[in-house]
């Protein structure tokens, strides 16, 4: 019997790549953004935008959401709503866990969408490389001095590139 007439049993990931492809890119930003997200505090606008939810009540919610679509803060009532939401749903009680696995969830699917877009565009090695290198370099983004640490990291990037 031939090798050809052999039925060959195709796993899933490689029967749909694209599977493959989001679950790699999960992995990527569970790694780089939430692997010890367990050991994350409270830093800058938590203070302000999630902290208070901590002891809300549903009533306490409910007016903020109210507040939030009559006058809201700012030109995006929408942002307050949905995030005064999830941190009341997610991080209630104070553990901010939760919270951190739904960003999880909404980075991946920003990422996968990336990568959906291009490679309708370009193709699906571009959409790859360009959803991984967005996500990889989102993580290097600090809230202080984004410019000179992301100078530095790629002044060390030539550097290890050059010496190999």
């Amino acid at each position: 019997m031939s090798e050809e007439a052999i039925p060959r049993e195709r796993g899933f990931v490689s029967a749909n790549p694209t599977v493959g492809v989001f679950l790699i890119i999960a992995a990527v930003v569970f790694i780089s953004h939430f692997l010890l997200c367990s050991k994350f505090g409270i830093y800058e606008d938590d203070y302000i935008y999630v902290l208070p939810t901590f002891s809300w009540s549903a009533t306490d919610w409910l007016h903020a959401i109210r507040r939030d679509v009559i006058s809201p803060l700012q030109g995006r009532p929408l942002y307050y709503v949905v995030q005064e939401t999830l941190s009341f749903f997610t991080t209630h009680g104070g553990n901010t866990v939760g919270g951190h696995l739904v960003s999880f969830v909404i980075v991946t699917i920003n990422g996968f969408l990336m990568f959906r877009l291009l490679k309708r565009v370009l193709s699906a090695m571009a959409g790859f490389v360009g959803a991984i290198d967005g996500l990889l370099l989102k993580a290097l983004k600090t809230t202080r001095n984004d410019g000179k640490r992301m100078r530095e990291f790629f002044d060390f990037s030539e550097i290890q590139f050059n010496i190999s």
